[in-house]
């Protein structure tokens, strides 16, 4: 599934307007990193300078409130997002149980990915439970975390861009090198763990229908003496599943390691590159300690991107078994309540 799929993205238009709050939040604590970079720098060389008292006092009030003002917009934005996120995961429990109750779960409608299923088969009843309970809470850590980041991951690289070519062009240029290694080494390792994900999930869904044919089907598997067998293969099932989660935070620590590495990497060549040139000369101590504050904070959005994404891979492989359960009515607009869809079948 697509990190940005359009049937998802238009069911978040429940709380489309949450979420630009959202957005707007996350853009005002990122501004606000910002000025804490440029306070400490102008504190730390006027402590070298010599400056007076009173000037670094007013310097050091304005420092803490950038960073009461920062934790009040990283509250708000986990907030928000979360209440937003809860909009969405309910609309879709709702339209799966809609779903469910019009009966085009029973096979006639065709939603299964291997095909219709004849009606009253109980695997289509646990997988739609299964969707509608562990694969939209999967989906929290995408609508809450993961879309805004999105934004912030585009729009604070560039701030910090602009900021640091205004201080010092040369910083400027190497960060600019530097930077698409963390979005091509995401990708890589972006595809890998979808795959991964996407495995994980059929386990779980398999897991899920096996354990409820077996107790729908218990009093014909007891009166065959065939109940403890089944056992066996419930437990098959779930090491399998076990297996498959195993491999997905795997693969979620991997990334972030080789993330860490390239952000470090990128970070260590820009402060090497200031330290001589203050050596040199060429650079003042105030704006090269600007720079190298600001450096951490033109890989850390795009790091965090890649975190949120490997947190919220999980509810994006749910979400497209949960969009593909649905069928049509995942691509065409909720209508009014006392709107018919269609004739039952049957």
């Amino acid at each position: 599934m697509r990190a940005l799929d359009p049937r998802l993205l238009r069911r978040t238009r429940a709380a489309r307007v949450a979420l630009g709050v959202d957005v707007v939040l996350g853009l005002a604590a990122s501004a606000c990193v910002l000025g804490q970079a440029v306070v400490v720098a102008a504190l730390v060389a006027g402590a070298f300078d010599g400056r007076p008292v009173a000037e670094q006092g007013r310097l050091l009030a304005v420092l803490v409130g950038l960073v009461v003002a920062r934790a009040a917009f990283a509250g708000s934005v986990e907030s928000v997002g979360r209440w937003a996120a809860g909009r969405v995961m309910s609309d879709l429990r709702r339209a799966l149980v809609r779903h469910r109750l019009r009966g085009a779960g029973s096979g006639t409608g065709g939603s299964a990915r291997g095909g219709g299923a004849a009606p009253g088969v109980p695997v289509e009843s646990a997988e739609i439970a299964t969707a509608a309970v562990a694969g939209v809470d999967a989906l929290e850590t995408y609508l809450a975390r993961y879309l805004p980041q999105v934004v912030l991951a585009v729009a604070v690289p560039v701030a910090v861009l602009a900021v640091t070519l205004a201080i010092d062009p040369t910083s400027a240029a190497i960060m600019l090198v530097t930077l698409p290694a963390i979005p091509v080494l995401m990708a890589l390792v972006g595809r890998f763990s979808e795959e991964r994900a996407r495995a994980r999930w059929q386990a779980l869904s398999r897991l899920s229908n096996h354990v409820l044919d077996v107790v729908r089907g218990l009093p014909t598997l007891r009166a065959y003496n065939r109940a403890e067998a089944q056992a066996d293969l419930v437990g098959a099932s779930a090491e399998q599943y076990r297996l498959t989660t195993m491999q997905v935070l795997r693969v979620s620590f991997l990334s972030g390691a080789v993330l860490d590495l390239a952000a470090t990497i990128g970070t260590a060549l820009v402060a090497v590159i200031l330290g001589v040139r203050v050596i040199d000369g060429d650079l003042g101590l105030q704006a090269a300690l600007t720079v190298l504050l600001l450096t951490p904070e033109l890989y850390a959005p795009i790091r965090s991107l890649g975190a949120q994404y490997h947190a919220s891979v999980d509810g994006l492989a749910a979400a497209e078994r949960i969009l593909d359960l649905l069928g049509p009515e995942a691509r065409r607009p909720r209508r009014p309540a006392g709107a018919r869809t269609g004739g039952r079948s049957g």
